[in-house]
Order: structure tokens, then C-alpha cells, then sequence
């Protein structure tokens, strides 16, 4: 089976800190603007390699690019030299316990007797001598330096005769011939004798270069142990490489590996990334699979959680919000790249879902044969699976199921690093605003984190005093919080009846509003820390306030729209990183006393009300594993020349069902910074409170 993307799933006991790493170290080599004979997408693809070796690995990773003279090198011969000395001068660099990687990506040529070259920019078959490096150069050089571990990578045109230029009459044989006598360095070249390395138009990449980015990103960990291999690079790219080929190109392109022992300690430790860039990521590896094979439409339920495999969430509402965050990014890729394939809505397939009796074990098998919803087939589900990994991470494990009993065609995920607001909508409750005065860490600095990788000490500080503040009383339990926020009811039957204030019950990390059905409340905030902040308020999972979307649910499936088409939506699900923020001066006391559309022109409130579990917005939405929560996110400040726009809250006065309400738009030069405090309210009824508490 072709894998396209490989979880990472890891247990504490299991992987060791990877604070004894050796130095991995990078050469790309790339030559795009020949005179003679331009070589597409080799400068795209070395920056996109450089960026992606810098941020998921811990490597230094050197670029030379097109580069006439590096070194002030003048004369016809410039190229040539100030290239060579490049690769001699990072060669020389280094050390015993390096990993070193060799990247190369340019026109290969031959001369008269045979002897083959790398093609600088200004090479003609007049000038061998003063414009291409002989390979026997290159592969005494890179043999002969130090390195626990060395791989060299060949995208290049003699890698396959030409990237479609005939362009020396070379073939990938000889070149992968020549390099096989380096005993001490793994090579993969692009593709096998006879064969051509292509261009993919579609990625603006070369095939080999696309796959060996989207392997480095982490996908080629075949054994999800946090490293990638040789041997793993390999098969990733071989099962990739030639898939798209046959499936986009209809051609034939295999990559091949020689010498793969040589590398056999080559072990690159990954880093986890922001868990937006993860989700975008696997959506990314989705929607190709979608396009390629021509699926029509996938669903995606709500991941489960834990070791039990359930679909009641361990995390919060981050359970939930990462399928809706997965099911929103497919819809717009599906839009933009002009796929054609359908995302079904959440509340469609859950009632789907519900209606069959399926659990997350009957997925993938006889039990989800033949799906259908309107008389539409849904060919594929994805089942993913939330997991923590150590105290700082999250990993998310996907496999896209065949429901037609083909099993499993392709398997996604990997990890991110945790941030304040995602432990936020996990549940925990935490007050770190009283420590604005403590000095912070460099935020450049950084550690190795078991199981993580990187983490700068600053991040890694906020996690830490995150979890250890949620295990102390709730913080709004404490008069002398800096941010007084209390909440006042009245009866929901009486519009000129006064609002009173509402004592809250704590135990413990846990804060409760007693309430009864048909009361209204809402939430008063008086900013006592001195400093301005930004405030994300969801109720039941939903924003306070509207907000513009890229999607909606039309009829049973996700819809993109353009965001320049979209109007604000009320009571939004979001999370609380990318929710739209009211905006609270020091020393100022603020109400939210409901929902608020304020989309600019007619701003409208709807207060706050208790109804039955099923009348209330979220049950409308399908969205009911947030009833009775208030999540309160507490953000920094900051000051930034490019400012997002943000809300400051008006009481406002008018109808009871949909009143106006004057919203006044924030136009300072702050924008959200990090999250200082967390607050989580469950609200209920006294009678509920009461059998709680027994």
C-alpha cells in the first residue's frame, strides 16, 4: 500500500530527549538561469527546502543559488569557482559527528571522452573547462570529508537525461554509476536509467524535489519514531514519486537509492510544528489524494481521543474543533485548486453516522459499506485520533478510510507544539496575569523537549506555569484577581427587570454558574491589571461576537467562499487563538450581555438565555459537547504597525429578541499578543449543581 503521510504516535517511556543530537548540516546546490537552457523551479525548490530544513529540524542549511561569484570572483570562470569553493569550504566544515546532506539540482553534461559535469549559468559546449564541475570532483570531496552520516540527493537533469532539454546526452546510469563508488555516502537520485526527472507544473517543483519536501516535513517517518531515515526517505519517495507520475504525468519517474548502508546512523530527529501549520498540512496531502484519484466526496468526523478510541472528547473542545478546522481547510483547497470534490458538513455526517449506529471502530469496515446521503456516495471518512505527547505536545494521527471495504488508502498527522490557548479550550483554567512583572526568557532561546524537539524557553516556560496555575483553585476564586469578571441574571420574562449579580460556586480548578432555564445573564468585566488586553469570550464553544468566515455548511456539505463574498457570521465556532476579540481598556468596566453581530452597519445583540440543551445555538449547529461552558481567553496587548481590527463592548438598549446596539470599532495600533489567562465557567441549573456536589 502507498503511504502518503505517516502519524506520529509516542509514548513518554519510549523515546529519549534528543538533547545529544549530532549537528546536522546542509548544502543546496541549485542552478536555475541558464543562459543556454533555463532549468524551472530549482531556485523555488532549494528555498522551499531551505526553509523547511531550518524550522523542522535543527539544521544549519546553506543555499547556493545562481550565483555568478560568491566570493568576488571575476572572469569568465567565476561561476565555477566561487561554486566550488562553496562546497569545498562546507565540506571542510565539517565534524566527525555530523549529519551531512548534499543537495544537487541543474543541467548535466558530458564531454567529449565521457567525463560528466555539473553545468554552470553561463556554460556552452564550447567552454567544459571554465564552466562545470566535474562530478569525480564533487564525489571526492563529499567522500572524503567527515560525517557520522552522509546523503547526497541528485535532482537534476543528468538524473534522468533532462528535465525535458536533451541537453548533454547523459543518463541517470552513468551519473548514479559514477557516484556508486562512494562507499561512505548514501545517494538518491531522482529517477533510474532510462528515465527522465519531470517537472510538476501543478506544484511549481520538481516531481522528486515536491516529495522530498513534503517527506522532510516529517511524512517519511515510517515508524513514527520521531526520525527520519535513509532508508525511510527512500521509500517514501519511491512509493510517492512514481504514484504521481504515473497518476498527474503519465510518465514513468522512479527514484533509486544506492549505497544506503553508508547512512545507516543518518537519524533526523523532527520538530513539531504550530497545530494550524499540522492541520493545513494533512489537509494539503488530502486534497492531493482527493484530486489525483478523483474522489468525490470524504467526511470527516470528530476526532476521538485517548486509548479508549471514543467519540466523547478528553481534550475540550479541541477534539472537535480539529476535525472542523480539517473539514474548513479541505473546502478551501478543494475551491482553489478547482477539484471538484465535496466535504460533508459536520451535522449531516453525525446524524449519518448516529442513524447507522457506527462507532470509531466500525470505521473502515463492512459497516460503512455504501454510504450515502441524498442519494450521494461518500466514498472516504477520515478517522483521526488526538493524543498528547509529553507535557508540550499534541499529535494527531488521520487515516483516510476506503468505505466502499478498500480499507485504509493513505494515513496522515503528526505533532505540534501545545500553546496557552489550545490548553484554554482543553479545559484547564489558569490566571498568569499577575506575573506581567516577572522579566520573560530570551524568547529566542530554545531546548530540546523529549518527544518535541525545539521549544524555545519562553514557550516552554508558559506551558509549564499554565499546567501547574490549573492545579490550583480557579482563579477568579481570588478577589484580588486582576480582571474582575462576574456574571448577573435576571428573568428572562421581565425586559425592564434589573440585572443582579450571581455568585459563582468553586471547587477546586472548577468554577460553576447556578441558573435556571428562561434566566438571562451576562458578563461583566472590569479590568483591573493596569494594562489594556484583548478578550476572546466563547459561549458553548461559540464566539460573542460575529466574525468573517471562509466557509459555511450549503445543504449537507462544506461550501468556501470568498472572503470578500462572506458576510459575519454569528456565534462562530472557533478557537480561542483565532476568535475575534473585544478590546478592554485599563481601569474600564464592560458588559457582554449576549451574542453580538457587529459586522460595521447594523450591529444587532442577542442576549444571553437559557433554553433547553436542544433550542440553544450550538445544538443548532450540531455542536453540543460545549453546552454549559463559558470559556474566557485573556490575551496581551501588543504593539504592531500592522493592526487587526477588534471590538470594544456598548451595553446597548432596543428589542428583546434582536436589539441594536452601538459596537465601536478598536483602530489602535495594538493586536493580541500571548495568552495571559484562562478562565473556564460551566454554567447549569441549581438542581444540577446540587446532585454534582453530592
Amino acid at each position: 500500500m502507498r503511504r502518503f503521510l505517516i502519524a506520529l504516535l509516542f509514548s513518554m517511556s519510549v523515546f529519549p530527549a534528543f538533547a545529544a543530537e549530532p549537528s546536522f548540516k546542509c548544502l543546496l546546490v541549485g542552478i536555475e538561469k541558464y543562459e543556454l537552457a533555463p532549468l524551472d523551479y530549482a531556485e523555488n525548490d532549494i528555498g522551499t527546502l531551505q526553509q523547511i530544513l531550518t524550522t523542522r529540524y535543527d539544521c544549519i542549511a546553506q543555499a547556493c543559488i545562481d550565483t555568478p561569484a560568491l566570493f568576488g570572483d571575476t572572469g569568465p570562470d567565476a561561476p565555477k569557482r566561487s561554486v566550488m569553493r562553496k562546497i569545498e569550504n562546507w565540506c571542510d566544515s565539517l565534524a566527525d559527528g555530523d549529519y551531512a546532506l548534499l543537495y544537487l539540482a541543474g543541467h548535466g553534461v558530458k564531454d567529449d571522452s565521457g567525463k560528466l559535469y555539473l553545468a554552470m549559468i553561463n556554460f556552452d559546449r564550447k567552454n567544459f573547462d571554465s564552466a562545470a564541475i566535474p562530478l569525480s570532483w564533487i564525489r571526492e570531496q563529499f567522500g572524503d570529508c567527515r560525517g557520522k552520516g552522509k546523503v547526497l540527493l541528485i535532482d537534476t537533469c543528468f538524473a534522468g537525461s533532462s528535465k525535458n532539454i536533451d541537453f548533454a546526452n547523459t543518463n541517470s546510469e552513468e551519473v548514479n554509476g559514477s557516484f556508486a563508488e562512494m562507499k561512505n555516502v548514501a545517494i538518491i537520485a531522482g529517477s533510474r536509467a532510462g528515465e527522465k526527472s519531470w517537472l510538476w507544473g501543478d506544484s511549481q517543483h520538481s516531481l522528486f524535489t515536491y516529495w522530498l519536501i513534503e517527506a522532510l516535513k516529517g511524512h517519511a517517518d515510517l515508524d513514527s519514531d520521531r526520525t527520519v531515515t535513509v532508508d525511510e526517505l527512500a521509500e517514501y519517495l519511491q512509493d510517492n514519486v512514481s504514484w504521481v507520475a504515473r497518476t498527474a504525468l503519465n510518465r514513468e519517474q522512479n527514484p533509486v537509492v544506492l549505497n544506503a548502508g553508508a547512512a545507516r546512523d543518518f537519524r533526523l530527529p523532527l520538530r513539531a510544528v504550530d497545530l494550524n501549520r499540522l492541520i493545513d498540512d494533512i489537509a494539503e496531502q488530502i486534497d492531493l489524494q482527493m484530486r489525483l484519484e478523483r474522489y468525490s466526496r470524504l467526511g470527516v468526523p470528530e476526532f476521538t481521543s485517548g486509548h479508549t478510541g471514543t467519540f466523547e472528547s478528553q481534550f475540550g473542545s479541541l477534539s472537535r474543533w480539529v476535525a472542523e478546522a480539517l473539514r474548513k481547510s479541505l473546502a478551501r483547497k478543494s475551491k482553489k485548486n478547482r477539484s471538484g470534490y465535496e466535504v460533508l458538513a459536520d451535522n449531516a455526517l453525525q446524524e449519518m453516522l448516529r442513524s447507522k449506529g457506527i462507532t470509531p471502530d466500525d470505521l473502515g469496515t463492512e459497516k460503512t459499506k455504501n454510504l450515502r446521503i441524498g442519494g450521494d456516495d461518500i466514498p472516504l471518512l477520515v478517522s483521526g485520533r488526538l493524543s498528547m505527547v509529553g507535557d508540550l505536545g499534541l499529535s494527531l494521527s488521520v487515516d483516510l478510510l476506503d468505505t466502499n471495504g478498500k480499507t485504509e488508502v493513505g494515513h496522515a498527522g503528526g505533532t505540534a507544539v501545545l500553546t496557552q490557548a489550545n490548553l484554554g479550550q482543553a479545559g484547564l483554567s489558569a490566571d498568569m496575569s499577575g506575573k506581567f512583572a516577572v522579566s520573560a526568557p530570551d524568547a529566542r532561546a530554545s531546548r530540546d523537549e523529549p518527544l518535541i524537539g525545539a521549544v524555545t524557553e519562553a514557550r516552554r516556560q508558559e506551558i509549564t506555569r499554565l499546567r501547574e496555575e490549573a492545579t490550583r483553585p480557579h482563579p477568579m476564586a481570588d478577589p484580588n484577581n486582576p480582571f474582575a469578571i462576574s456574571f448577573e441574571t435576571r428573568s428572562g420574562n421581565n425586559a425592564r427587570q434589573a440585572y443582579r449579580r450571581r455568585a459563582l460556586t468553586f471547587e477546586g480548578n472548577n468554577a460553576y454558574l447556578p441558573i435556571s432555564k428562561g434566566e438571562e445573564y451576562r458578563i461583566r468585566v472590569h479590568n483591573k491589571s493596569g494594562r489594556p488586553v484583548f478578550m476572546a469570550i466563547l459561549v458553548d464553544g461559540l464566539n460573542s461576537l460575529s466574525q468573517r468566515i471562509s466557509t459555511r455548511t450549503r445543504g449537507a456539505f462544506v461550501e468556501a467562499i470568498d472572503l470578500e463574498e462572506s458576510a459575519y457570521q454569528i456565534a462562530p465556532r472557533v478557537g480561542l487563538q483565532e476568535a475575534r476579540k473585544w478590546f478592554f481598556e485599563p481601569d474600564k468596566n464592560a458588559v457582554i450581555p449576549g451574542f453580538v453581530d457587529a459586522n460595521g452597519e447594523a450591529d444587532a445583540l442577542y442576549r444571553f438565555r437559557i433554553v433547553d440543551a436542544d433550542e440553544s445555538v450550538a445544538a443548532r449547529n450540531n455542536y453540543t459537547e460545549q453546552l454549559g461552558l463559558i470559556t474566557i481567553g485573556i490575551f496581551e496587548a501588543v504593539s504592531k504597525e500592522n493592526h487587526t481590527r477588534q471590538i470594544t463592548p456598548n451595553e446597548g438598549t432596543g428589542m428583546r429578541d434582536a436589539e441594536r446596539i452601538d459596537v465601536e470599532t478598536y483602530k489602535g495600533g495594538l493586536v493580541t499578543g500571548d495568552m495571559t489567562a484562562v478562565y473556564n465557567i460551566r454554567y447549569m441549573t441549581p438542581e444540577t449543581l446540587r446532585r454534582l456536589q453530592k
